[in-house]
């Protein structure tokens, strides 16, 4: 089979066992939580930036790039965190408590989702999953205070204001950053596609889904930022929620991402990968081919491969 046949493959085979394993279920798990650990977590990095650094003007730009990380609603997300900021003092423990629940609460979110992808159904141990949590929630802290450091002068290596000036303006300058930003992204997905399955996974089954989750979340923030300055007035229809809507839809087609990327592993490793020896499960083996066995002109082949693809398996006779 060519390289074309064996994607084509993959594909058919990935959005076949996505739908049927109800993944954009688990990505609306994983987004019901984020957006109640997106507050508590941008209130103790500001607290932890205070300490570090009690200049105003570095506070701001700290604010500024925890928005670009949420390309939706941006007045919205500023004004909140404002007033946590300003009330930190009195919602300090509260807030600690709340990230502490949620944190760990979007992460189990985000294990189970991939578990989910990779048809884990036995969980690990109670305590191991709640390290592992843990271990990804340090983690995500550690990374964000890494950028922190790197993009502010904690380090005394610059003000942020001219971190710009660093890599050049222009368009030059922004590709650098988005390819920064997608190499990133592409390096925390391996991560999570490598240690987080309860089973064992090859460095070479997770490739191919991290590049391909990594593209799509970055297509995803630079899309939905694009629609929701261009044509996106969703106070038309949700009113008062509809800053909050965008940020739900956002952190839903994120969620999407991961769990796409997560699918694409899975797929990979059973067809291609290290658990080729295994094949892919038996109801993707009972879905319809990716061409139609009789023959069509026009539109028609094309139109029945979609077709297929969406229908349910065929019931073997006894």
């Amino acid at each position: 089979m060519s390289m074309a046949g064996k994607g084509l493959t993959l594909l058919r085979l990935a959005l076949v066992d996505f739908s049927r394993n109800n993944c954009p279920y688990m990505a609306a798990a994983i987004a019901y939580w984020a957006l109640f650990s997106l507050f508590p977590l941008a209130l103790a990095t500001m607290s932890i930036i205070a300490y570090l650094n009690p200049s105003p003007d570095e506070h701001l730009w700290v604010l500024q790039g925890i928005i670009k990380v949420i390309p939706v609603s941006r007045e919205y997300v500023v004004a909140v965190i404002q007033d946590l900021v300003a009330s930190r003092g009195t919602l300090g423990l509260l807030a600690a408590a709340g990230l502490l629940f949620t944190g760990t609460a979007v992460f189990s979110a985000v294990r189970k989702g991939i578990n989910h992808a990779w048809h884990m159904g036995k969980p690990p141990y109670f305590l191991l999953e709640r390290a592992t949590d843990l271990v990804m929630l340090l983690g995500v802290g550690v990374l964000a205070l890494i950028m922190v450091a790197f993009t502010t002068n904690l380090l005394g290596l610059s003000s942020v204001a001219r971190t710009p000036e660093w890599i050049g303006g222009g368009l030059a300058g922004k590709a650098v950053l988005e390819l920064g930003a997608l190499l990133a992204t592409f390096g925390v997905f391996s991560l999570l596609y490598r240690f987080v399955p309860n089973t064992k996974v090859a460095w070479r089954d997770v490739w191919l889904g991290a590049a391909m989750g990594a593209a799509f979340f970055q297509a995803v923030r630079l899309g939905f930022t694009w629609f929701v300055l261009s044509f996106g007035r969703l106070n038309l229809v949700y009113g008062v929620l509809g800053s909050l809507m965008a940020v739900l839809i956002w952190s839903y087609l994120a969620s999407m991402a991961l769990m796409w990327g997560a699918q694409v592993c899975f797929t990979y490793s059973r067809l291609y990968g290290s658990r080729e020896a295994l094949g892919v499960p038996q109801d993707l083996l009972d879905a319809p081919e990716a061409a139609p066995s009789r023959e069509t002109k026009g539109l028609a082949g094309p139109l029945l491969t979609v077709v297929g693809w969406l229908l349910p398996p065929r019931k073997r006779q006894p």
